[in-house]
């Protein structure tokens, strides 16, 4: 997610910062979710939100599957490590690769200026 996407989509986002996540990895089957990987790495946004707008982002058809759950993050500028909440989805081996999602996420971490590694990771998931 960016702040932009955010935006116009209604929602009030506040501070947004580069923060990777360790012991987990992207799962871009079915849907987007981080599921946890000894020695794995996933990168993204940590951005504040007011409760309101979470609980109406995750209202939605669409994203309702999606389930609060606390993790550490560590951002990327500062090194410091943050509790988080991250909503994220049952793990769905049977689904497809989301090869539509993928490439908008590789185009939107470029646009945020993404490490080059985490780029390419996202672009070689199958």
């Amino acid at each position: 997610m960016d702040s932009d996407l955010l935006r116009s989509l209604g929602f009030s986002p506040g501070l947004a910062r580069m923060a990777v996540v360790h012991n987990y990895e992207l799962d871009l089957h079915g849907f987007a979710k981080l599921v946890p990987k000894q020695g794995g790495e996933a990168w993204g946004m940590l951005i504040q939100l007011p409760e309101s707008h979470l609980r109406a982002m995750y209202a939605f058809e669409t994203t309702k599957h999606y389930k609060p759950e606390r993790i550490t993050v560590v951002c990327i500028e500062s090194g410091q490590e943050v509790e988080a909440t991250c909503y994220n989805v049952p793990v769905q081996p049977e689904f497809p690769l989301n090869k539509e999602y993928r490439e908008k996420l590789v185009q939107a971490m470029k646009k945020l200026g993404f490490p080059q590694k985490a780029t390419e990771y996202v672009c070689s998931l199958s």
